[in-house]
């Protein structure tokens, strides 16, 4: 396949949560799996995405383990699978009209059926411009379409995590609108979270917040790494059209910061290592300034 649908909407909500280099990997293998039709070899996943540091490797697992199945030593994806069997059979549908002589041609000047019970032929009133009843003509009679609506409502899905009516209204404030007295990333996971549509009842206890985050904390970069994780989840519900899609959010955020784990460790490794080299620099710096001074004030000593 050359070509193959990407519906952008469906897309965006479910990769809203992946990094920047965890959706390059999966644009590269679906790009892979539609060209050759087949799914990927578990020995050639890192060659085939071009994957060699750790950071690569690491997004490559995630993806692969996330939106993919392994079926004797190939990935399978459902949607990709799918898509190429119906590929292949509108392939062989167009060959076999092609040996007939082309798609069958639709029968022209048909005569419809009279379905109304009026005496007037079907080709009658062709002239008359639609929404026009002929002077002649007999107008049918037809009962009224009556829509009929639920007398009964729908109890609200357990999946809301709304409040009960009036609750926001009574309720004391919260811990997480504290942002000057508690974790100001704590607070703000909960803000986004709640502001997410189908979440607007998360309230999380505060010891759950402080330790998923002193968890991530102990691999993550920096706090905006972290951010970003939460910040995609919003994306994805909001996606979702207010349709909750997790019960245990806390746990679904700790599976998406875990997927991130090696790859936000090389990046921690990384600037440990740049900035030992930069404090090399300034004390190798500060002493060739001591030895400056010295023979200088030496030089000063001797002249005199």
């Amino acid at each position: 396949m050359i070509y193959y649908s990407r519906y952008i909407k469906e897309f965006i909500a479910d990769t809203a949560h992946l990094s920047l280099m965890e959706q390059g990997v999966y644009d590269r293998l679906l790009d892979k799996y539609y060209l050759d039709e087949s799914p990927i070899p578990d020995d050639k996943k890192y060659r085939w995405t071009r994957a060699t540091t750790d950071a690569e490797i690491a997004a490559v697992d995630a993806v692969l383990d996330e939106f993919f199945t392994l079926v004797d030593g190939h990935w399978h994806n459902k949607r990709a699978d799918q898509d190429i069997v119906e590929c292949h059979a509108k392939a062989s549908t167009s060959r076999e009209n092609g040996k007939l002589g082309g798609r069958p041609k639709k029968t022209q000047n048909e005569p419809k059926p009279n379905l109304e019970g009026t005496k007037e032929e079907p080709n009658q009133n062709l002239e008359k411009p639609r929404g026009f009843i002929s002077e002649t003509q007999e107008e049918p009679s037809r009962k009224p379409f009556i829509r009929q609506e639920p007398i009964t409502t729908n109890p609200p899905s357990a999946n809301a995590l709304v409040p009960p009516e009036g609750e926001e209204n009574q309720a004391e404030p919260q811990w997480w609108t504290f942002a000057d007295t508690f974790d100001p990333v704590a607070c703000e996971l909960v803000s986004t979270v709640r502001a997410s549509k189908g979440y607007a009842g998360f309230d999380p206890p505060q010891q759950a917040v402080d330790d998923l985050l002193a968890w991530v904390r102990g691999f993550a970069p920096d706090d905006q790494v972290i951010r970003s994780v939460f910040d995609g989840f919003k994306e994805r519900a909001d996606a979702k059209r207010g349709k909750a899609e997790y019960t245990d959010v806390l746990r679904t955020l700790r599976n998406w910061f875990g997927s991130r784990e090696a790859q936000w460790r090389s990046v921690r490794r990384q600037r440990e290592i740049d900035s030992r080299h930069a404090a090399k620099s300034q004390s190798g710096g500060g002493v060739a300034q001591m030895y400056a001074d010295a023979y200088n004030s030496f030089a000063e000593e001797a002249a005199s």
